[in-house]
């Protein structure tokens, strides 16, 4: 079994929203725009599928002593697939060369304009995932003698990908 290092994992993002690619922005470095969240200490990624009810009644057949009746049946289907991404980290307002800064990610939230994002690790025995969504959610938050710290949240729309 592959273990994966959470030191490696991280939330990549393209801010202007370009098309996802097919290249794990992490094992690669040829990765379009895609670039990692600067002073990240933890990522996640979660999808859900949402789910309906069907109910409807089934039909039995006749034989030669019964009569045909209606069956009551109760089924599930999946419908639409949604998901999120969250990111944490130390604040730092440094702009490492090749990362999205949190100044770029406030602008983003700000603007309200679709970005593209990925969840992916350096390990080259994982997968990675990406679609695009909204910047729902940052904060920045600090506390006596301790260091400050960012956290945000991305909700996904559309197809989610796996690079």
């Amino acid at each position: 079994m592959a273990t994966v290092n959470s030191n490696t994992c991280v939330i990549y993002i393209d801010p202007e929203g370009n098309s996802i690619g097919s290249v794990d922005p992490a094992e690669s470095a040829i990765v379009g725009a895609l670039q990692p969240i600067a002073f990240s200490t933890s990522a996640g990624v979660s999808i859900n599928n949402a789910t309906f009810e069907v109910n409807y009644k089934a039909a039995t057949g006749a034989d030669g002593t019964t009569a045909p009746s209606l069956e009551p049946t109760r089924a599930f289907r999946a419908g639409t697939q949604s998901g999120s991404m969250s990111f944490e980290g130390v604040v730092d307002f440094a702009d490492p060369t090749n990362t999205i800064s949190l100044e770029q990610i406030f602008g983003k939230l700000k603007d309200k304009g679709l970005i593209t994002a990925a969840w992916a690790s350096t390990s080259t025995s994982t997968q990675a995932y990406a679609a695009q969504g909204y910047l729902t959610n940052f904060e920045m938050s600090s506390s006596v003698d301790d260091f400050a710290t960012f956290s945000g949240s991305i909700e996904l729309v559309g197809d989610i990908t796996t690079l």
